[in-house]
């Protein structure tokens, strides 16, 4: 992600946040300049408003726009969830880490939507930056994209937004988190959405910052003796422990939405670059690993029968192997353009060896509609022809 250094400052619990009381009058002051009619009496610009890094309370930055009397409807409705998240008996809803923000970026946030785009705070590396967005902005293609988002409450903020796509709203219903979930309680109750049985996480789970537990991916398949797949100098520093043995660039499709295989139709939308590795399952002796991987022009979701209690455990772990060895050859050998573009992709590998007839599937989009390509016999001629196709 890009974005102000001071930003990858550490949360802080509730109590410990650090105050910044000083900035109260100095955040109203440059709202009234900025909101002033007549601009050459602005000693401001975005620049230098950018280069005001220093962290305030994300509370204490909402009551100071609140009392410079601007912006009411936008910061009432922060407000308010914000003080129900904070102040919620539910552990799932207030375990959430409170932020501190660099109060020039937030401020930037309010200014409109190219102010934001131009300055990419969509993807700014402090989550409350990114919250404040997602609750600003009125771009739908921009929430859309900001429902993948890594942060509870930045999710939280999209599916609060009176703006964002029933489409996307569908999707956030399927979030594995209680936050969001809440969220859908302030939406028009006319609409329906479909919210799946899954285990639900409370606050205290989100990820909003990358840490040490990032390791135990590698960990877990070195201790069990397994490969796993390639990862980019990129995804290594998105990847993350969003529940037990379930490490990926964002939280969902679920591990149970992969091990299912319904997350077939999702990578058949417009998807962001994602990378997912997870074990789920069911009952004594169905379970697998699962990988999940979206870039450049294909998408893929594999899943190998692992860790029933009724398995071979050596043919179990060389039976993932496999599959991991044909995967690292297409990752290592395609051509996959770096691109942040939620975006319909041209292929999709679907492979089970437990779930397909013939273990592997290959569907291609061709001018938005998907065809099941016949012809290919096992994974490796997928990938071969995967190979070829991005490279020519």
């Amino acid at each position: 992600m890009v974005g102000v250094d001071v930003a990858k400052a550490t949360p802080y619990p509730f109590a410990m946040a650090p105050t910044a009381e000083h900035l109260h009058g100095e955040i109203c002051a440059i709202i009234q300049d900025f909101l002033d009619l007549k601009p050459l009496h602005n000693p401001h610009t975005l620049e230098s408003v950018m280069a005001l890094d220093e962290p305030i309370h994300f509370s204490e930055f909402i009551e100071a726009v609140k009392d410079s009397g601007s912006f009411p409807m936008f910061i009432s409705l922060i407000a308010d969830v914000y003080s129900e998240l904070v102040n919620s008996d539910d552990e799932k809803l207030s375990g959430h880490h409170d932020m501190t923000i660099p109060y020039g970026p937030a401020l930037v946030t309010l200014l409109g939507a190219d102010s934001v785009i131009e300055r990419e705070l969509y993807k700014h590396p402090n989550p409350g930056i990114r919250c404040l967005v997602a609750h600003s902005t009125e771009y739908q293609t921009l929430l859309n994209l900001m429902s993948y988002d890594r942060c509870a409450l930045v999710r939280t903020g999209v599916a609060i937004n009176p703006d964002t796509s029933d489409l996307t709203l569908m999707r956030l219903a399927g979030d594995p988190f209680q936050l969001v979930r809440k969220a859908f309680d302030s939406i028009d109750p006319e609409k329906e959405f479909d919210f799946p049985e899954i285990r639900l996480f409370g606050g205290e789970t989100c990820v909003c910052h990358d840490g040490e537990r990032n390791e135990e991916c590698e960990d877990f398949f070195n201790d069990k003796g397994l490969d796993i797949p390639p990862l980019d100098e990129k995804k290594i520093t998105e990847i993350t422990e969003f529940s037990d043995w379930h490490w990926a660039t964002q939280p969902f499709p679920t591990p149970m939405q992969d091990y299912m295989l319904d997350c077939v139709e999702y990578l058949k939308g417009p998807v962001p670059d994602q990378y997912s590795i997870s074990h789920a399952g069911h009952g004594v002796n169905s379970y697998s690993l699962n990988f999940r991987y979206v870039g450049g022009d294909f998408a893929i979701i594999a899943q190998s029968g692992w860790g029933g209690v009724y398995m071979d455990e050596k043919s179990a772990n060389d039976d993932w192997d496999y599959l991991q060895g044909v995967i690292g050859n297409l990752l290592i050998n395609a051509f996959i353009e770096d691109n942040a573009e939620i975006r319909t992709r041209k292929y999709l590998v679907v492979y089970s060896n437990f779930r397909l007839e013939n273990d592997v599937q290959l569907w291609v989009n061709e001018k938005g509609k998907w065809s099941l390509m016949n012809g290919f016999v096992t994974l490796e001629n997928v990938c071969d022809y995967l190979i070829r196709a991005t490279n020519s």
